[in-house]
């Protein structure tokens, strides 16, 4: 999907490509539908703790061809840029976007990152791990000889936190094997329509 961009004079952006062309960045024209779908990744993500901001960010920067600024993110969004700094950040910290340059451009630009669902599943490796050295820590406090079930609980929390990580694992080495797959897929397919248009 290919967001639309109005042309103001005045103002520079550098496109991505070999050659980069200077254009200008008025505000991001989405179509209802590409707006639906951004505030449903929003809402989505809202379940989960991330703030409705950070997952309309989210939204717009799996749609967008280009990088963006954090101007562009606050004109597309309709919120304010300070709030648009905030979210940036977190969903950066997670994995979900990278920050980029561009040529004679001294603005930060931010794009969707290569694997953004790759890092859901990193983050909550670091979370389970994280537990799984809390737990660690709980059992070294309480005696072996302990009664009661206090610690077969926590035996119970560590176990599953190893567990989790094992099939965590697992998760990301297959996500990782289907997208090569798929990549390879595609890259195929383009190479037999470029050689039957010749």
């Amino acid at each position: 999907i290919r967001t639309i961009y109005a042309v103001r004079r005045g103002r520079r952006h550098a496109a991505i490509g070999a050659v980069w062309r200077n254009t200008v960045v008025e505000e991001q024209r989405l179509s209802p539908e590409i707006q639906r779908f951004i505030d449903a990744i929003g809402e989505y993500f809202a379940q989960f703790g991330l703030s409705s901001v950070s997952g309309r960010l989210l939204g717009l920067m799996t749609i967008s061809d280009e990088p963006l600024t954090l101007d562009d993110m606050a004109d597309a969004l309709g919120v304010s840029r300070a709030s648009i700094s905030t979210n940036i950040r977190l969903i950066k910290a997670i994995g979900f976007v990278d920050k980029v340059s561009m040529p004679r451009d001294r603005r930060d630009f931010y794009r969707c990152s290569s694997d953004p669902w790759g890092a859901i599943i990193r983050t909550d490796m670091v979370s389970t791990d994280m537990l799984a050295g809390i737990a660690r820590r709980g059992l070294m406090a309480i005696p072996d000889d302990a009664s009661g079930t206090a610690r077969m609980h926590v035996e119970d929390l560590l176990d599953f936190c190893e567990f989790m990580l094992e099939e965590e694992r697992g998760i990301l080495q297959r996500w990782r094997e289907r997208v090569a797959r798929r990549m390879t897929t595609k890259f195929s397919s383009g190479v037999r329509s470029h050689d039957e248009d010749y």
